[in-house]
C-alpha cells in the first residue's frame, strides 16, 4: 500500500512541474509574438500597418504584412517582399546572424506527397544554378 502511495505521489510532482513548465514558457511570450499571433488571426491590413509602426525593426512584422497583402490580392506585395528583405538583412547583420552561413528551412515543406521531394530537389537545383549559396541548412 505504501509502494503505491509513493508513486503516485511522484506521479503528482511529474505532472505539476510539467504543468509549471507550460506556465513558465506562456509567461516568456513578448509583447510582439502576442500581437503578431492576434494580427494572424485577424488577417486585417490595417493592423498589420499598425504592428509593423511599433515594430518596425522586425521582420517577422513585414513578412505578415506581404502575406496579408497577397491574400487580399494586393498588387503591392512583392514591394513589401523588398522592404522585408531589407529589414531582414538589417536584423540579421544587427545580430551578428550574417556570419554563420546558416538558413533555418521550416520543416513543413518537407511534409506531403510531393513536398518530400520536390521541395530537396529545388533546393538542390537553386545550389547547382548559383541562385543560391551554398550554406548550411537546418530543417
Amino acid at each position: 500500500m505504501e509502494n503505491n502511495f509513493i508513486s503516485t505521489k511522484k506521479k503528482i510532482k511529474i505532472f505539476s512541474s510539467r504543468v509549471r513548465n507550460k506556465f513558465i514558457r506562456i509567461q516568456n511570450t513578448t509583447k510582439f509574438d502576442k500581437l503578431l499571433l492576434k494580427v494572424q488571426k485577424s488577417n486585417n491590413i490595417l493592423e498589420a500597418k499598425k504592428l509593423i509602426n511599433m515594430f518596425p525593426s522586425e521582420p517577422r512584422a513585414h513578412l505578415l504584412m506581404a502575406n496579408i497583402m497577397f491574400n487580399n490580392r494586393d498588387e503591392n506585395f512583392i514591394s513589401q517582399l523588398e522592404l522585408y528583405n531589407k529589414v531582414n538583412n538589417e536584423y540579421l547583420i544587427k545580430k551578428n546572424l550574417d556570419q554563420l552561413n546558416i538558413e533555418f528551412l521550416k520543416p513543413d515543406i518537407f511534409i506531403g506527397a510531393l513536398g518530400v521531394y520536390l521541395h530537396a530537389w529545388f533546393l538542390k537545383n537553386a545550389i547547382a544554378a548559383g541562385l543560391k549559396k551554398k550554406n548550411l541548412f537546418i530543417v
